[in-house]
């Protein structure tokens, strides 16, 4: 042979071997069990995990940027992700078969035990064919392999061969999901047609009054059976004739049968009911219990009653509304609540609730109504003793007013930051956090002297930080950071600062005046006159003083800092 003609041979020969190994086939019928997947929590791999005829999988494949999926006792674990994990089989040769039955076993494990997530799914995609299957969730740990439910469908072979991609989609509620459990994926073939799957009109969802549930098949002549209670339905199950009554929340199962074709795979659809609460401090005492994380709520509150939007901000779509009782934050980072703005009254909230790490929160499923515009909401007075540990504190979310403070620190404000204040001669620790990224505020000087601070109650921890209540200032466009700040433009004028002998003041009105220490000691007090005045300062020490002012007229008080050369 020429040695061109053996060059050839031998690169066909490695383009048939690479393309073998690119477009590894499986032969029906097929079973994965998952055995050779090894390891919990492996480091990252490039590779896609495949169910493969060697039914072996690459160690710690990251999907969905962080989650991995990985052995969980002889069974398929996926972590807990807002998407979806795709697991596709190596391309299936049907031998010219005319269908293909797929079948594998499934259960969710939810991320937050006192109150489970309602449902988990798994999509099965084969060429254009998609099935869907709501998974079961376990009631106990650990999942063992007997925990999980088989589930099956049917495609229409594909002559040319075709892989299968199973995908998990756990139920989300405000970033929290579950965890699914899958094993023994079979793919065997099937000359039998199979019954259409059921579906329900109206579908499920949130209902507000009863719903006449149908169920209906578009295979003719199948007969369905059904289940209110959530199991899942079998030939024993009742028999559909007449739509199903559902006045509670109610999980309805059906498939459907007909002789000679194979049986539908089981649909379901959720009925949920929300319960009706009046007040926030009656909503507030529904949410979940605190337990140190994010403990996600599940059941369907309305709120009818009529609250007040005090603060918003763009990250997540926060809002923080108040009413006679209580106050709420309003998480809403799908942006499914977006027509109310800052002072506007609003009712028929309708959402789930969520104690995330002891902060109080309503996650909604849709718009509310606005009931009027540029409502106004008194700030609660409070001294910076009254933002403690406590996450039932009833100052929580509530717009909130602190008077005669200080920041500790100098320079610019900045974004999602922890500031210090000192109230008197007591400094309290990162007390103030900058939520509000788009804050007019922000990259703005921090005030040097004492001010007034308006702003809502967080219950905020992070890295380094204990969790308590904090303060978040609203804007100052708004009137929310008032006192020296911006008093000394128009108000006082104090110079020179620092100061050796005395010290020139002028007021906009009579005003009295009180010097103390930095350990809050009362050194004197003197009277202001509106206008000019001049007050020595010669017989004090060095140091830094604080100057109160309070207004003869209105009482207000205002507090700057003297520094004495």
């Amino acid at each position: 042979m020429k040695k061109k003609s053996l060059f050839k041979v031998l690169a066909l020969i490695m383009i048939v071997g690479f393309s073998n190994l690119l477009f590894a086939q499986i032969n029906l019928p097929f079973q994965s069990d998952f055995s050779g997947v090894g390891g919990s929590s492996q480091s990252s791999s490039a590779s896609m995990p495949q169910i493969t005829s060697q039914d072996k999988m690459p160690k710690g494949f990251l999907y969905a940027g962080s989650e991995r999926i990985y052995e969980g006792g002889q069974k398929l674990k996926f972590g807990v992700t807002e998407s979806v994990g795709v697991l596709p089989t190596d391309l299936i040769n049907t031998n010219g078969v005319a269908f293909i039955k797929v079948s594998f076993k499934a259960i969710g494990w939810p991320s937050t035990s006192s109150n489970p997530i309602p449902s988990a799914k798994v999509v099965l995609t084969y060429g254009s064919q998609t099935n869907e299957f709501t998974v079961d969730l376990a009631t106990g740990w650990p999942i063992t392999v007997s925990d999980l439910v088989e589930c099956s469908c049917q495609f229409t072979a594909i002559a040319t061969p075709t892989s299968l991609f199973i995908k998990t989609m756990p139920y989300i509620k405000d970033g929290n999901g579950c965890r699914i459990f899958l094993d023994d994926v079979r793919i065997v073939e099937s000359n039998s047609a199979q019954v259409a799957a059921p579906t329900f009109s109206p579908q499920g969802g949130i209902c507000d009054e009863p719903k006449n549930v149908a169920i209906s098949c578009d295979t003719e002549g199948a007969t369905i059976h059904y289940t209110t209670d959530g199991s899942a339905p079998t030939t024993a199950s009742a028999i559909y004739d007449t739509p199903i009554s559902v006045t509670t929340t109610t999980t309805i199962k059906a498939f459907a049968v007909k002789d000679g074709l194979e049986p539908s795979s089981v649909s379901s659809a959720e009925y949920i009911f929300s319960q009706t609460v009046t007040t926030l401090a009656a909503l507030r005492a529904l949410a979940p219990e605190y337990n140190n994380g994010n403990n996600v709520g599940h059941n369907v509150y309305k709120y009818t009653g009529k609250a007040v939007v005090t603060h918003m901000q763009t990250f997540n779509n926060v809002k923080y509304i108040q009413d006679g009782t209580a106050a709420i934050m309003v998480f809403d980072t799908p942006g499914k609540m977006n027509e109310p703005e800052t002072r506007d009254q609003i009712t028929n909230i309708t959402g789930t609730l969520t104690n995330y790490f002891g902060m109080i929160q309503i996650v909604p499923e849709g718009e509310c109504d606005i009931v009027a515009f540029d409502m106004q909401v008194p700030a609660t007075l409070i001294t910076a003793s009254q933002l403690d540990f406590d996450n039932n504190n009833p100052l929580q979310a509530k717009l909130v007013k602190i008077n005669n403070v200080m920041y500790t620190q100098t320079g610019n404000f900045e974004r999602g930051k922890y500031y210090n204040l000192r109230e008197g001669s007591i400094v309290y620790d990162s007390l103030v956090y900058t939520e509000k990224y788009e804050a007019d505020y922000i990259e703005t000087s921090i005030p040097t002297g004492y001010i007034n601070i308006i702003g809502v109650c967080n219950f905020k921890g992070g890295a380094g930080f204990k969790t308590q209540n904090r303060i978040v200032p609203l804007d100052i466009s708004n009137n929310v950071i008032q006192g020296i700040h911006n008093f000394n433009k128009s108000a006082i004028k104090l110079s020179p600062n620092p100061a050796n002998s005395f010290v020139n003041i002028v007021t906009g009105s009579p005003m009295k005046l009180e010097i103390y220490s930095l350990l809050g000691n009362l050194i004197t007090t003197e009277s202001l006159y509106e206008g000019n005045n001049t007050i020595s300062v010669s017989q004090y020490p060095a140091g830094i003083y604080l100057m109160k002012f309070i207004d003869f007229n209105t009482g207000d008080s205002y507090m700057q800092k003297l520094v004495v050369k």
